[in-house]
């Protein structure tokens, strides 16, 4: 008999935010401290900025075995990735400067399948010519 862990997802994935067309949408100062990733899911968010600005992520979890690692992207509106914060250990966090404006993603998944519940900020230092 094998048991396996059961995951229950947190309340946004009801809508669905797996992708950037269904991401959750964020500003400067939101925090969500009930997010899930379930095995093989993603998170996504999305928060519109302007050129030159400054995006903080910071994401909490407890890594105490391997398959609770996390990892976290920060996607320019192509979705190609501008920052990443992938250690083995606990908590991730990225500072990216943008290069243009517009709405940009972060991606939360699990490493290899990983599941794991974690807390999610979101701050922005605006452009100031």
């Amino acid at each position: 008999i094998e048991l396996g862990r059961c995951c229950l997802d947190d309340p946004r994935e009801e809508r669905g935010d797996d992708t950037a067309l269904t991401a959750t949408v964020v500003g400067t100062g939101d925090e969500y401290p009930d997010g899930q990733i379930c095995e093989n899911d993603e998170d996504w968010y999305v928060i519109d900025l302007v050129q030159e600005d400054i995006l903080n992520v910071t994401m909490l979890f407890d890594h105490e075995r391997p398959e609770d690692d996390l990892d976290l992207y920060v996607l320019d509106s192509d979705e190609m990735v501008i920052g990443a914060a992938v250690s083995f250990n606990s908590d991730e966090e990225v500072s990216v400067t943008t290069v243009d404006g517009g709405p940009h993603y972060v991606r939360v998944q699990g490493h290899m399948g990983s599941s794991n519940s974690y807390h999610i900020g979101f701050d922005v230092v605006s452009f100031s010519p």
